[in-house]
């Protein structure tokens, strides 16, 4: 039986059709307005909130639909309603957070029960799987666009009559949405089940028992009931059997190819790396305090993993790049099964490990978090808060910055009001009962808005349409979001309100490098990377933000090709909570640079997190991918004429990192730098982890950017340390320059 409904299909439909004006919207319309657009069928409607979700952490909106119903904190792009009769209604959008006025924006709907435009499809099939779909919506000359789902992943923005060659056989779900210029729209569905007289498509799996036996699992698919299976394992043995097992003699990277023979014929090739099960093999040793337990790994991989991830047995991950230990707390006493898995290294399998940790006792424990929101000279600090083992009442104390304080019970949020603009350092102490304590802080800018502008430059021509990418940076945290959006003009100027604070400023053509005249996505004033990047302090009006683009380096064709998947590790947020574990990362910045540290060329990852390079000559390249406020973590990649096609060199965006996995040996390009004890009083120590070059000098700069103290080589003691004495109490910088020219900067809090 043909259906037609709304589902959430349509709204999927719906949302492609408005997709394609957000790009346009972000360029011109100013953040904060709270604008929408109305697209109707029937009496269901579904509203386009254009500015939703544009500022980092916080975007709530009020709707009012006219009718005496609500939606109240959404924090949706999209939102339906169903009106129970046609009529005239006015909707409006509040935004309660984004501006001081409560500013607000209505219109005025007429809805009816009839529909605008009736969708409809007629469906021919083909015995091969070639379809042809023709649309038959009335009125057929009021549709001006209409867009195909095939259910099969493919999408069309398509024409009347539509070809569609289906790969396989089965059921699958077809939908036309149609549109008209009144923005009236439509949603019909079939299924339909698509049938192959003769197809077949060859797959296999494998699994390993050890390092070298490998079992084989035959998924593959033939519309003959009497095809045969060929098996050729790359060492010069086959089999016929339909899930055979081999057990290879050597280590080495085999070539294993499944033939399918019948009326029908296919090959799918695959390859296994064997490796030395006695060397690939990870461990993690726990150090228990009360309810809190800190897990070292320990591997004998000889290229040290890309990253590890942890389930601590109680319902939680989390995930860790190589070289690093991870805390947990526990909130309660138990026997708790705890397992860690391993990818990245030159072991070509995912390693587990589990050991059994038991949490005796319990102490009083707490934990604190906040972020902070500015309507002109009011802040807003949002509370996040936990505790265990403890008992009483929970409390906070917070000082403002400015002789200002609070102290009492806990909340959601607070409010403050500053007598003048300003960047403030904020603290934060959260009690539980007096039983424990914890601290967090930042710095927070509240006041007017003020304009940053500037002019972008490709050589020696204004950069004209480049989108310059506002990032919000928080020097105490160290964290980085992405703010505002904007495009220059004909002269290859910019210009944008912000509220007072700091700020990291990209350039970049296009997403796509063949469009992008050869430049390079650049950060204020002319550099690669986010962590190389000048930071702008802003209290006033800035014009003299200029960018200077960043060019490729050529290295001419050949065939190689390297390519991968861009995904969430543990450990990330958005707005709306948690990320799971693999979700896809999109528009991701990726740089392919060439043994000399230089970048020949870049692409983003597509919605399904994939990215590629092709047409390669032969050579080391390094696949970095870029993300503001993530160390970098990146190994090189060898292309020779006998091993050109790298097709999994996957990159993982955890909490703190970006780090790529290859079968090759890891280059650490980023490490962490110490500073402590900190807070500091008298003298603080410098030091790397895991990192050869030595310290050559060292900066302190205030909040506001100036240099009040350094040192050069001689003046640093041996072991890394320097005095800080005669320094203020305060919230300082400290740069570190090293021998091999790279600086790192971390925070340091002066008693």
């Amino acid at each position: 039986m043909n259906t037609k409904t709304i589902t959430n299909q349509m709204k999927f439909f719906v949302w492609l059709f408005v997709l394609a004006n957000i790009f346009s919207f972000q360029s011109k319309a100013q953040l904060c307005n709270p604008e929408f657009d109305v697209y109707k069928s029937g009496l269901y409607i579904e509203f386009f909130n254009k500015t939703a979700n544009q500022i980092p952490g916080i975007g709530w909106y009020n709707w009012d639909f006219g009718d005496g119903t609500h939606a109240e904190f959404s924090t949706e792009k999209t939102v339906w309603h169903y009106y129970q009769n046609p009529g005239t209604y006015t909707v409006c959008l509040t935004d309660s957070f984004c501006s001081g006025n409560n500013r607000t924006s209505c219109q005025q709907i007429t809805i009816s029960s009839t529909k605008g435009i009736t969708a409809a499809m007629n469906i021919i099939p083909d015995s091969s799987g070639l379809y042809t779909f023709q649309d038959v919506s009335t009125p057929q000359g009021a549709v001006y666009r209409r867009l195909w789902n095939f259910g099969d992943g493919q999408l069309n923005d398509g024409l009347v009559n539509e070809q569609h060659q289906f790969k396989k056989p089965g059921y699958y779900q077809v939908c036309l949405a149609v549109y008209d210029t009144a923005k009236n729209f439509d949603y019909y569905c079939e299924a339909i089940n698509v049938v192959m007289n003769n197809y077949c498509i060859a797959q296999f799996d494998y699994k390993y028992f050890n390092g070298t036996d490998i079992g084989f699992f035959n998924q593959s698919f033939s519309t003959d009931p009497n095809v045969s299976y060929a098996w050729d394992f790359g060492d010069n043995n086959t089999s016929t059997l339909k899930n055979p097992n081999h057990n290879y003699v050597n280590q080495g990277l085999y070539q294993v190819k499944l033939m399918l023979n019948g009326t029908c014929k296919d090959t799918f090739i695959s390859y296994v790396q064997t490796y030395d099960s006695t060397i690939c093999n990870v461990r993690f040793t726990p150090t228990v305090t009360n309810q809190k337990v800190n897990f070292v790994v320990f591997d004998n991989n000889p290229s040290p993993f890309a990253y590890y991830t942890f389930d601590f047995g109680d319902g939680t991950q989390d995930w860790a790049t190589m070289g690093n230990t991870i805390n947990h707390t526990y909130q309660d006493t138990g026997l708790y099964n705890v397992c860690i898995t391993v990818e990245g290294g030159t072991c070509p399998i995912p390693l587990s490990y589990c050991e059994q940790v038991r949490i005796n006792s319990m102490v009083p424990l707490c934990e604190v978090d906040f972020k902070t929101y500015s309507v002109e000279n009011t802040l807003y600090l949002f509370v996040s808060n936990t505790s265990s083992g403890t008992t009483g009442a929970k409390e906070v104390s917070i000082d403002w910055g400015d002789g200002n304080s609070y102290k009492g019970p806990d909340s959601i949020y607070f409010t403050h009001t500053y007598a003048s603009p300003g960047i403030y350092f904020v603290g934060l102490i959260y009690t539980v009962g007096g039983q424990c304590a914890d601290t967090a802080s930042q710095l927070a800018g509240v006041g007017a808005m003020q304009k940053l502008s500037g002019k972008v430059m490709a050589g020696t021509a204004p950069a004209v349409n480049a989108g310059v990418l506002i990032y919000a940076y928080e020097p105490v945290t160290g964290t980085l979001n992405l703010y505002n959006y904007v495009i220059t003009n004909d002269s290859g100027k910019y210009e944008v309100e912000l509220v007072p604070g700091y700020y990291l400023v990209q350039a970049n053509f296009a997403f796509d490098p063949f469009q992008n005249q050869n430049y390079i996505p650049t950060y204020y004033p002319s550099a690669l990377n986010w962590d190389d990047a000048i930071v702008v302090t802003l209290l006033g009006p800035r014009d003299d933000i200029d960018i200077q683009l960043k060019t490729f380096e050529d290295i001419g064709s050949g065939f190689g090709s390297i390519s991968g998947k861009v995904y969430y590790g543990n450990g990330n947020k958005n707005e709306t909570g948690d990320i799971a574990y693999g979700t896809p990362v999109n528009k991701m910045l990726v740089y392919l640079l060439n043994d000399k540290g230089n970048v020949v060329t870049y692409t983003h990852s597509h919605s399904d997190g994939t990215y590629n390079f092709t047409n390669l000559p032969e050579g080391n390249y390094t696949v970095w991918g870029e993300m503001a406020g993530r160390v970098t973590l990146a190994p090189q990649v060898g292309i020779a004429t006998t091993n050109t096609d790298f097709s999994k060199i996957d990159i993982i965006v955890g909490k703190n990192f970006v780090s790529t996995g290859v079968n090759e040996n890891m280059d650490l390009l980023k490490q962490s730098l110490m500073v402590f004890p900190n807070p500091a009083q008298d003298k603080v120590l410098v030091q790397f982890a895991n990192r050869t070059a030595q310290i050559e000098n060292i900066q302190i700069f205030d909040i506001s950017g100036a240099l009040v103290k350094q040192f050069n080589k001689a003046e640093i003691d041996i072991d890394g340390s320097v005095d800080i004495n005669n320094l203020q109490s305060g919230l300082y910088i400290i740069r570190v320059g090293t021998s091999d020219g790279k600086q790192f900067n971390n925070k340091l809090q002066k008693l």
